[in-house]
């Protein structure tokens, strides 16, 4: 297990542990995120909107309510008798993916980049406030961009522009380009602005 972080700048546990059950980059996870609550800036995330995400990647999740109020430790010594697995596991304010392989018991989240065995984690002690075993059901395949077109609100006396993206999965991505601000005369600096850009567009390079 790994989080495939190269390039990321998503550095939080839920597009982590997304980025462990699946392969894709976390930055991408993220995005998926985005899609399910809207947000642009993905930092805290809800367990339901993490197993939605996760869902629409192709992840299928188990709930397993037995785990609930166990310790790490606890939890580690009987799923290392279970057959190989992996796990999404929440403790407090926190995302941690497990995994039993060939006899052993792996933990990995946003702070270890990669796999380590459970017994050298200093979670151990740490309670469990849910677990769901985690299963592939098909691959996680990147969406392209099928589409892309420009947006412009005025807000106040703010002008804020976005780029909307249409995705083959006919997901929708905003990305924020900026902000200007302009007086009352807004209209006509609003179309003198316009001509520049025109301008600027028909300049030859």
């Amino acid at each position: 297990m790994e989080v495939n972080n190269f390039d990321s700048f998503n550095i939080y546990c839920g597009p982590a542990v997304l980025s462990i059950f699946t392969g894709a980059r976390a930055d991408d996870c993220a995005d998926e995120i985005s899609k399910i609550n809207g947000q642009f800036k993905i930092k805290g995330v809800t367990s339901s909107d993490l197993i939605k995400t996760g869902e629409s990647m192709g992840l299928r999740f188990v709930e397993n309510a037995a785990f609930t109020g166990r310790s790490i430790f606890w939890a580690g010594s009987v799923l290392i008798k279970l057959p190989p697995g992996m796990y999404l596991v929440t403790i407090p304010k926190h995302y941690i993916a497990l995994e039993v392989r060939d006899g052993n018991l792996y933990i990995c989240d946003n702070h270890t980049k990669t796999e380590i065995e459970l017994q050298n984690s200093s979670r151990l002690s740490q309670k469990i406030e849910r677990l769901w075993r985690v299963e592939i059901v098909k691959p996680y395949s990147k969406p392209t961009i099928v589409q892309t077109e420009f947006a412009v609100d005025k807000i106040g006396m703010s002008i804020h522009i976005r780029m909307i993206h249409t995705l083959s999965d006919e997901g929708i991505k905003i990305i924020p380009i900026g902000s200007f601000s302009v007086t009352q005369h807004y209209k006509e600096e609003l179309r003198e602005i316009a001509f520049k850009l025109m301008e600027l567009a028909d300049e030859r390079s």
